[in-house]
């Protein structure tokens, strides 16, 4: 492997083009950090009150000329019938699962089986099979499946489906693309820096920096860009999942995984492509040394001040990370937001790097 280092002015010019760019604005009106925790705490009632309306209208939008345009993922307007939107609705009988792979608060997720193909199947927890809960996830497919890219989990359609358990209703499910070695996560928790070469390591930095770019010129925010979210597969590239959630999933994800959130976002509820690149240089640190950033915390007023003043400090690096993706993480984790590189410019720098090697 060759390490070379991203010349120091290179760095300089795309911060500072970033920072005179208007491409990169703010979407979302800041709310207090405590609003944050009571969000957390009143997810069905916000969630009722979302419209989807705005987010159907930013998918095809890819002017971003002003804030308004982005959108964490679709809202929810509650009505009598479920509204499926463009997404393509699967024959149920074609649908078959096999095994359980996770559970989470809004999710749970199969491996199955669709046209004879290998597939995900992701539901709701059964008590979030409700009617809002419902056209939330179908607003979510519909986001999802609109971005096309050879680097976003792909989404074949939704089905109403048998029971997937016994002693349980008929429900919901959508049907993603399979992969077949599970979550960066998983992959780096099972091996160390030793054993995963760099060479693989940069294959996926660049798969999810083509990812992050073609979504924020699509104004479509993540919002969860982290190591669970990257799926990888023995013949596929590196793709990411769960593009859409809605913005009280994303907060409702905050506490077991707050190590990835921006600063901005966890004091003042603050969202723009920012915080994704945020995202992404925590993802660079976790890729080197095999380590998540910050320890499982009780998301307190407390925690979010050591978090933003302590943990948001220069991360250590291994000395097998190459230079370029220190100095690349490091611009992507400063603390004011507007010093962040936009996700095209981290796209740039990666794909200089890699045609020097």
């Amino acid at each position: 492997m060759v390490s070379r280092v991203v010349p120091r002015a290179l760095l300089r010019a795309a911060a500072a083009a970033d920072e005179s760019s208007d491409t990169v604005p703010i979407v979302v009106g800041s709310v207090a950090g405590a609003l944050i925790l009571l969000a957390l705490a009143t997810t069905v009632y916000l969630c009722s009150k979302r419209r989807c309306h705005r987010a159907k209208s930013t998918l095809v939008d890819s002017t971003c000329d002003d804030a308004s345009h982005y959108e964490l993922s679709a809202d929810v307007d509650v009505s009598e019938n479920l509204e499926w939107g463009l997404l393509q609705r699967l024959d149920a009988a074609d649908v078959q699962t096999t095994r359980q792979l996770a559970t989470g608060v809004y999710y749970n997720v199969w491996e199955g089986a669709y046209d004879g193909a290998t597939v995900f199947v992701k539901a709701l927890v059964p008590k979030r099979q409700t009617l809002t809960h419902m056209q939330c996830f179908l607003d979510t497919l519909n986001v999802a499946s609109a971005c096309v890219h050879p680097c976003i989990l792909g989404v074949l359609g939704a089905a109403w489906s048998q029971p997937l358990v016994a002693r349980s209703r008929s429900t919901l499910v959508g049907v993603l693309e399979h992969m077949d070695l599970g979550s960066m996560r998983t992959v780096l928790m099972a091996s160390n820096m030793y054993n995963l070469a760099w060479h693989d390591k940069l294959s996926c930095i660049l798969d999810m920096a083509s990812a992050l770019a073609y979504l924020h010129s699509r104004c479509v925010i993540h919002g969860a860009f982290n190591t669970k979210n990257i799926i990888l597969d023995s013949t596929k590239r590196a793709k990411l999942a769960n593009v859409g959630l809605s913005r009280v999933e994303i907060l409702s994800g905050i506490a077991p995984g707050v190590w990835w959130v921006a600063p901005e976002m966890l004091t003042a509820g603050q969202s723009s492509p920012a915080i994704d690149v945020y995202a992404f240089g925590r993802v660079l640190v976790e890729l080197d040394t095999h380590r998540r950033p910050s320890r499982h915390l009780t998301l307190t007023n407390e925690t979010i001040q050591h978090i933003v003043t302590e943990e948001s400090t220069s991360p250590r690096f291994t000395s097998m990370c190459p230079d370029w993706i220190q100095d690349l993480a490091l611009l992507c984790i400063a603390r004011k937001p507007e010093a962040r590189p936009s996700a095209a410019t981290i796209l740039a720098v990666v794909r200089s790097q890699l045609d020097m090697m």
